[in-house]
């Protein structure tokens, strides 16, 4: 599917300027400006070339949905160079190798794809050298896979370990609510030495998935073993202060 689309994205490239409304008087112009870099008609062109092939309307499409789809697609392109600025200011890296290896095979692609002739051809009609397409398209892959690495940047920084939730209500604790949400895994255990180092060490397995960053309530729909809040994840509702017993209340609040 990855190579569908980046095949797709590169014929649509070379398909756009000479077929999205060609106009023999407007060579090129800036439509926006995000920061110091600029969009180009040229490039939202072949952007909404691509959008029309993708939406089926590769033959007509009404002029004002046309407008629509344009400034839709413009809105995406802005977006889409303030997440790369975003990137860049992180200090977000990407392996120029890898865009050149991503480069090379979408063009293997490309060219096997047709012949020598057919490709020369697609080549004319939109305007571009063949050192020009590489430009243009080795710009577009950067710029995803920026996107990616800044995706899986954030990702990780919005991971919540138990010790996260352990430090902010030690700092903030003079702030927190006076009722709280209690969610519980209810192990039963019978008086025997056996049964209860079997279940301690299910209680420390537990506690160790939970530190790992599994969710509470899949755990509990797992692992408890009180029927009345198992399926429910282990909610018990909300308590304020003086509703617990005291060895809950203390470490609840």
């Amino acid at each position: 599917m990855r190579r569908l689309f980046y095949l797709s994205f590169f014929f649509s490239t070379l398909w756009a300027t000479a077929r999205v409304e060609a106009s023999p008087e407007l060579l090129d112009r800036i439509v926006a400006v995000v920061d110091d870099q600029v969009i180009l008609w040229s490039e939202l062109n072949y952007r909404l070339r691509f959008e029309l092939e993708d939406r089926g309307y590769a033959n007509y499409i009404l002029p004002e949905k046309l407008a629509g789809l344009r400034s839709e697609i413009l809105d995406d392109m802005i977006d889409e160079h303030v997440l790369v600025l975003k990137a860049q200011k992180d200090s977000i890296q990407v392996d120029v190798s890898e865009v050149e290896e991503a480069l090379g095979e979408q063009y293997r692609m490309v060219k096997s794809s047709m012949s020598e002739t057919e490709f020369d051809d697609m080549l004319k009609r939109s305007g571009f050298t063949e050192r020009q397409l590489k430009s243009r398209y080795r710009k577009e892959i950067r710029h995803r896979l920026l996107f990616r690495q800044l995706r899986a940047e954030v990702s990780y920084r919005l991971h919540i370990t138990r010790r996260d939730v352990d430090d902010f209500r030690q700092v903030h604790s003079d702030t927190l609510p006076a009722q709280i949400s209690i969610s519980h895994i209810n192990i039963k255990v019978r008086p025997s030495e056996e049964v209860l180092a079997t279940k301690r060490t299910l209680i420390d397995e537990i506690q160790q998935k939970l530190e790992a960053g599994e969710a509470f309530a899949e755990l509990a729909r797992r692992y408890s073993e009180d029927p009345g809040t198992a399926e429910q994840g282990g909610d018990l509702g909300c308590f304020g202060t003086g509703q617990l017993m005291p060895e809950f209340e203390e470490t609840a609040f």
